[in-house]
């Protein structure tokens, strides 16, 4: 363990700022010199041995007492999850079949708001190879979330061919049918419990000043952009009531904007008008941050929570009622089609589709 560990670890250290690897599992191993390591017989040590549980249980007991001072401000430890849980489950990614996945080495650039560190994943192309030992030792599964139309991209990935045929028909229909009973699943979809008369969507392409918001790459960062941006934020939290919820499409981007707007004086004005909270950084800290800004928001002016697509806030908490009289969305956050994990998921899906006979959907879908 300890060998694979540091060789990963030189790995990482030789890895150039602004590069980004994709491997395949066996390229990987090469890479990083432990292509003679059995991994098999490390997981099944790890398992037997239970040093998850051992290597937690020892690192609580090294911490220091309560009220006690660390000698050093510590990086965050989870105190329910083992550290070395993450490089088992890694581990055990290695041993997949080299189609089910890749393994990517980043370190991305360093940005004026935060430094960055190289980073190793495995990249998941066939997620079936996970989800069919859940689904063949249950007698029912039950795929839940309000994400997961449309359908057909599910079933391909996930289910027997067989059900193909009605995860489209799904698709098609509207919620006034909400049942599609296929060959080895069955879909269910429902309308929003909102009525539709009481929600309005709306598209905005300028700022206050007639000024152009347009979100793409070579755009949002222009500080006009971010400044009517920043107006539009202001003028917002005039005519709503209670909650305003705005998404950004990532951390950076969320970092950078405020940047600005701290810089010209447009947060201390839209703190002025609401009172303004930012995801935070760190889980632990959510709770606190949800809990003081649903209180805000029944005050006089209410409140402003600053969000991002895909982060902490986007997915699974309710924002309802007073939370949220009116949810902003700043660009949408697609992809970059030059990706090279966008690019091999595509070439992926590709193969599996020519390999079923045109069944399924293709990089293209």
């Amino acid at each position: 363990i300890q060998r694979f560990v540091s060789r990963l670890s030189e790995h990482l250290s030789a890895t150039k700022p602004g590069t980004s690897s994709l491997l395949g599992l066996t390229e990987f191993m090469f890479a990083i010199k432990c292509d003679n390591v059995n991994l098999c017989k490390l997981d099944r040590y790890i398992t037997r041995a239970d040093l998850n549980r051992k290597l937690l249980g020892f690192l609580k007991a090294a911490a220091p007492p309560p009220g006690e001072a660390p000698q050093a401000e510590p990086a965050f430890v989870s105190k329910h999850v083992s550290p070395l849980a993450g490089v088992h489950q890694f581990l055990q990614r290695l041993m997949g079949a080299e189609a089910d996945g890749k393994v990517v080495v980043a370190y991305p650039p360093p940005t004026a708001f935060k430094p960055t560190t190289p980073s190793v994943r495995y990249f998941m192309l066939n997620p079936s190879a996970c989800f069919d030992e859940v689904a063949s030792s249950a007698a029912t599964t039950i795929l839940a979330g309000g994400t997961l139309r449309p359908f057909s991209h599910i079933a391909s990935e996930l289910m027997p061919a067989s059900s193909l045929a009605a995860a489209s028909l799904a698709d098609e229909r509207d919620y006034d049918e909400p049942v599609t009973e296929g060959e080895g699943a069955t879909f269910f979809s429902c309308d929003h419990v909102v009525a539709r008369e009481n929600v309005h969507t709306l598209a905005v392409s300028h700022g206050p000043d007639g000024s152009l918001l347009e979100f793409n790459y070579a755009n949002r960062g222009l500080e006009k952009t971010i400044d009517a941006l920043g107006r539009a934020v202001a003028n917002l939290c005039n005519v709503v009531p209670a909650g305003l919820v705005v998404f950004l499409p990532s951390y950076s981007y969320e970092a950078e904007v405020i940047r600005r707007w701290k810089d010209t004086g447009a947060w201390e004005l839209i703190g002025s008008k609401k009172r303004a909270f930012r995801e935070p950084k760190e889980s632990r800290d959510l709770e606190a941050t949800l809990s003081n800004y649903s209180r805000a928001v029944h005050k006089d002016k209410g409140a402003v929570l600053f969000s991002v697509v895909g982060g902490k806030m986007s997915e699974g908490i309710n924002f309802s009622d007073d939370m949220a009289r009116c949810v902003m969305v700043v660009g949408l956050p697609f992809p970059d089609s030059k990706d090279a994990e966008l690019k091999e998921k595509m070439a992926h899906l590709d193969r599996e589709y020519k390999a079923a006979g045109g069944k399924g959907i293709t990089g293209q879908s």
